[in-house]
């Protein structure tokens, strides 16, 4: 089985489905996005039976916890393995910042050389000062967050930081929007520190 808890079984559809597909019309690259890491499976299956080149498109990290910067899971852990051997052989990998890069380059040295940084593509690269226009009277000043708000995120130390600051912001208000959790449902814990940072200006918007 896979080891992705949730999106572990999910392997053999996508399998079936991307041999079928390319069958029918040949493929010339596979560029899987992650997470769920699940989606690896395409690419080596493809690789496996036809030589056809995979890209491993890590939006997120897998074995390494982005929050504390060690590693999460062993090198000689099932996940470990499934993601030593994608990088190994896939034709590149790909990374949204510079650290997460040079971790898998220090931990893959083997595979350092097709190890790249591939910006998010809603980043802009600045060569100049973006121009700032000031605040009409009367229009609060809104901080947004917009993404997955999961246990791993510091949810607790954002409230904290925002009530803590909000003295200074003069009505100042923060608005998440996202997933509260993993699913569609808020979680309610998660919801509850968000409910109680109210009165400080915060709310959570919807996903």
């Amino acid at each position: 089985a896979f080891p992705e808890v949730g999106y572990g079984p999910w392997r053999y559809r996508i399998e079936q489905a991307a041999v079928e597909l390319h069958a029918r019309t040949p493929i010339d690259l596979v560029v899987a996005t992650t997470n769920p890491q699940v989606s690896i499976t395409a690419g080596l299956r493809l690789d496996a039976e036809d030589d056809v080149p995979y890209v491993v498109d890590f939006r997120d990290a897998w074995t390494f916890h982005t929050y504390s910067g060690t590693r999460r899971l062993s090198a000689d852990s099932p996940a470990g393995r499934w993601e030593a051997r994608a990088i190994r052989g896939a034709s590149e990998v790909w990374f949204v910042n510079e650290a997460l890069r040079r971790w898998h380059a220090e931990t893959y040295p083997d595979a350092a050389s097709h190890l790249h940084v591939v910006m998010n593509g809603y980043d802009r690269d600045l060569p100049e000062p973006l121009p700032f226009a000031d605040r009409p009277a009367g229009h609060r000043l809104t901080f947004g967050y917009l993404g997955t708000l999961t246990p791993v995120v510091p949810l607790r130390e954002l409230v904290q930081g925002w009530q803590h600051a909000t003295s200074s912001l003069d009505g100042a208000r923060a608005v998440l929007r996202g997933y509260l959790g993993y699913y569609a449902t808020p979680d309610p814990g998660l919801a509850a520190l968000v409910d109680a940072a109210a009165p400080s200006g915060m709310s959570y918007d919807g996903p």
